[in-house]
């Protein structure tokens, strides 16, 4: 039997059922890239398709591409893809209430792999804190769409727009969606001893 939904719901991917695997590190890393501005950076699969969540729904894979490629366009390339600690209730992030913004995102396989920077703002400080103690923290994507019921299956349909890359949450529905965290304020410290050294230099070739 096939239930289609006839308006457009919100589709929140947090289910509240942590299951751990043995490969996940919970503690922030130092890399130091040199790519990267200094600061604090969540990564790995944020999204997942052909799969079955904690939800019971499930992305075909053309229906979730189709809506990530969209997010990227309008929200990531241009700065405004902004996550919650936590979902709420609505579709839409609010800048007030941000922890994280997603830099990057990009399909590997059915996988949707991503890495967001955690924000100086009191919910990326209280993110930061808890990675800090040990927390892994987990993904969640929002967004509005239907879904078709087939064998009990909730199928996501065409159409699907995500509106919130990945909130930052307890229990991520995709099985995966657990993140590594990572630091690069080595970078930083070694950038500023360069200055130093710069400004040193520039001080005895003044005096000479």
């Amino acid at each position: 039997m096939h239930n289609i939904l006839t308006e457009n719901d919100l589709l929140i991917e947090c289910w509240g059922q942590p299951s751990l695997n043995t490969d996940i590190n919970n503690s922030i890393q130092i890399d130091e890239k040199k790519g990267d501005k200094p600061g604090t950076f969540i990564s790995g699969v944020f999204m997942q398709a052909e799969k079955i969540n904690g939800n019971g729904r499930i992305y075909p894979k053309h229906v979730l591409e189709h809506a990530v490629n969209e997010y990227i366009n309008t929200q990531v390339n241009k700065n405004q893809a902004l996550g919650e600690l936590n979902h709420p209730t609505r579709s839409t992030p609010d800048p007030k209430e941000a922890a994280i913004i997603i830099e990057e995102l990009y399909f590997a396989g059915n996988d949707v792999m991503g890495r967001a920077r955690v924000l100086d703002t009191p919910n990326g400080k209280i993110v930061k804190s808890l990675i800090e103690g040990g927390w892994v923290p987990g993904v969640s994507s929002r967004g509005l769409g239907r879904v078709k019921s087939v064998n009990g299956i909730n199928e996501v349909q065409d159409g699907f727009k995500l509106t919130v890359g990945v909130d930052v949450v307890w229990g991520p529905s995709a099985p995966e969606a657990y993140v590594d965290a990572y630091t690069n304020e080595a970078v930083k410290e070694e950038l500023n001893n360069n200055v130093a050294f710069t400004s040193l230099t520039e001080k005895l070739k003044s005096l000479l």
